[in-house]
């Protein structure tokens, strides 16, 4: 089978400071390159602030989880991005053609994090208004912006449950990889738990 994006990859491929954006990059959105359109400007967008804010803690300090603090957000959202696509992938055939929204919606759903100051509504609505300019005219704006605003309580739509799925997921490896460096796993999670890790750095290497 040929990839979607044999034949259209541009000649300058965007590179960011962080390694691991470049190796996101080449593994989860070059592959998608020529059905992304229009969403390949709000990924780079999104990209570029990950790069440039995203050491900052992947989660508020009032979430609940101290450890999650010292997990960067730009680890954090590239985590979620790669569960979300993999799933998609794993459930639907065209998975080409939602592969657009779901990264823009897991890349972006706590990019409100990057922002100094508070705002009515939370780390959501700073969320939804770095996203705005960036998402303005995509078709499935709304779709974006439903999924980010529930995903956390009550998901609306696939996105959402999507999100909320692939958020589990990486705060799950985030947790007990926490617990190997605070020494609270037992031998039995520290085996499953390299092996999760190990498994996402074989990932990276691709």
């Amino acid at each position: 089978n040929t990839p979607p994006h044999a034949g259209s990859v541009p000649a300058d491929i965007p590179e960011w400071n962080a390694p691991e954006l470049n190796s996101f990059y080449k593994s989860y959105v070059l592959p998608y390159y020529r059905v992304l359109g229009d969403s390949r400007a709000a990924i780079d967008q999104i990209l570029h602030i990950l790069d440039i804010g995203g050491n900052c803690p992947s989660a508020p300090p009032d979430e609940g989880e101290p450890c999650l603090e010292q997990i960067a957000l730009r680890d954090h959202s590239i985590r979620v991005a790669r569960f979300a696509v993999d799933m998609v992938k794993k459930a639907h055939r065209d998975h080409e053609l939602l592969v657009g929204k779901v990264l823009i919606a897991s890349l972006g759903h706590n990019i409100g994090l990057t922002t100094e100051g508070s705002v009515l509504g939370g780390n959501t609505t700073k969320s939804l208004l770095v996203l705005e300019p960036f998402i303005s005219d995509l078709p499935f704006k709304q779709d974006i912006i439903e999924a980010i605003k529930t995903y956390n309580d009550n998901p609306k739509g696939e996105l959402a449950r999507i999100l909320r799925a692939a958020n589990a997921a990486a705060r799950k490896v985030e947790l007990n990889t926490s617990r190997i460096f605070d020494g609270t796993a037992n031998s039995l999670d520290l085996e499953k738990i390299k092996a999760t890790i190990n498994a996402y750095s074989m990932e990276d290497e691709k």
